[in-house]
């Protein structure tokens, strides 16, 4: 893409953040340095994996009562041509780069509909099969469906296949791995059935079912971390009771309480990263409700709760932000090791950077008009500065706006984008290089299906 370059800060390399799809597709790119398997399956060039290969689940045998609905091996549409018919992303966008109907480096958006993609809450992102090219996981309430679209090494994807269970209305999907196989594996939080499942990765897109838990509860968003700094933990977001809990993930995908934390009032996101520079992962949680009282010192607010050495968390640390704090994501612009929280603020139009002081504290905020009402972000390096860039999506009007990230732990001014012909609102939003000619692509994810814009700059 065309954005100009920044130059990058010198010093210690960061931590590594906790964005742990990223890091599951990484790893399964190395199988190099394993000895040699044979494949689960051998495709036909230009068809996808046989949805069944190695799936003893298939048929309606799942122990989540669900059935696997394979795909047809069909296709969703081609890219679409740029009017321009320019790659050379000189001198049109104020930032120097190409409009192409009316979009500054991208694409004009495609949209990506399917039959199990009623009532979309939330995508996820990850090299399912190996072949280098990242998948795509949704989870469809409505449909009662996690479907799983696996990429034609294009950047296009063939029409899903489908694991579908009655009433479950799955709201939350998450990729990695748990038993350190390099391959990814998924959890879904099923809102309906008021349980979380763990499906083992085969590494040829298809899941074979781990464990089921049911925990009683009503949640709305997943994470995974080492609070300890060693056991893989899943952090589960539960909005009505205002707790975030933690359950350790076995090796074999079992999953075990480990406690409840209070995260009032009225969570809405979860991020984990390293805040006070321990080696222990922490949480950090969005609170958008209103303030009902003068006292009410959890609303408008991040809190952050740092992890213990014995896997616990400690009370929130509470920053005061206003607004309507939703989407966040972290990581460290900077490279001084401190990282940073970028939110959502979905009632002020704006996006909001937090600089850490590595203690679980921030710096005072910093505010970027945005799209109108943004809800869920995303991260990229889009420019190549080896300096990550902020995608915030709209809950209201189908833009997105585009901030590049500075060495400074600032952020530019937004380039907005147009990412669907109609108001939607975007439940989730990926930002990565889907085709692998060196630009950044969009995913975004709608209530019945995806929109995709493929950047073409570079």
């Amino acid at each position: 893409m065309s954005f100009p370059r920044t130059s990058s800060s010198r010093g210690l390399l960061p931590r590594p953040l906790s964005l742990l799809l990223a890091l599951g597709a990484v790893l399964l790119l190395a199988t190099g340095c394993e000895e040699e398997k044979t494949p689960d399956y051998s495709p036909s060039p230009g068809n996808p994996p046989p949805i069944n290969s190695g799936n003893p689940d298939a048929g309606g045998g799942s122990t989540d009562g669900g059935t696997v609905i394979p795909s047809d091996g069909g296709a969703f549409a081609a890219k679409p041509s740029c009017a321009t018919g320019s790659t050379s992303c000189a001198g049109a966008c104020p930032d120097g780069g190409v409009v192409c109907l009316g979009n500054c480096g991208y694409l004009p958006p495609v949209t990506y509909a399917f039959s199990g993609a009623a009532g979309a809450r939330d995508l996820a992102f990850g090299d399912l099969n190996g072949d280098g090219y990242g998948d795509l996981v949704t989870a469809n309430a409505s449909a009662n469906a996690v479907a799983v679209l696996l990429n034609r090494k294009d950047g296009t994807f063939f029409t899903p296949s489908l694991r579908v269970t009655a009433g479950s209305e799955p709201s939350s999907v998450l990729l990695g791995d748990f038993n350190a196989d390099q391959r990814l594996d998924l959890f879904v939080g099923k809102a309906g059935l008021r349980s979380l499942a763990v499906y083992q990765g085969q590494g040829n897109g298809t899941f074979q079912s781990a464990s089921s838990l049911a925990i009683g509860m009503e949640f709305n968003g997943l994470a995974l971390g080492r609070f300890n700094g060693s056991a893989q933990s899943l952090a589960v977001l539960q909005t009505v009771q205002g707790k975030v809990s933690l359950f350790t993930v076995g090796t074999d995908g079992k999953l075990t309480e480990a406690g409840s934390f209070n995260v009032p009032a009225s969570p809405d996101s979860l991020v984990t990263s390293d805040f006070n520079l321990d080696n222990l992962d922490d949480l950090a949680v969005t609170h958008p409700s209103s303030c009902g009282t003068s006292a009410d010192t959890t609303c408008q607010s991040v809190g952050v709760l740092l992890g213990r050495s014995d896997g616990t968390l400690q009370t929130q640390l509470l920053t005061a932000l206003g607004g309507s704090p939703r989407g966040m994501v972290a990581t460290d612009l900077d490279r001084d090791v401190r990282p940073e929280l970028m939110v959502a603020d979905s009632s002020r139009d704006q996006v909001i950077l937090l600089r850490g002081r590595g203690d679980g504290t921030f710096l005072t905020p910093l505010t970027y008009p945005s799209v109108d009402a943004p809800e869920r972000l995303a991260l990229a390096d889009i420019n190549g500065d080896s300096v990550m860039d902020v995608v915030a999506a709209s809950s209201t009007d189908g833009r997105v706006s585009v901030y590049l990230g500075q060495s400074n732990a600032t952020l530019a001014s937004q380039v907005v984008l147009t990412a669907a012909s109609s108001a939607q609102r975007f439940r989730g939003v990926v930002a990565a290089d889907l085709d692998k000619d060196n630009a950044q692509d969009l995913a975004l994810l709608t209530s019945d299906g995806l929109q995709l814009l493929w950047g073409f700059c570079r």
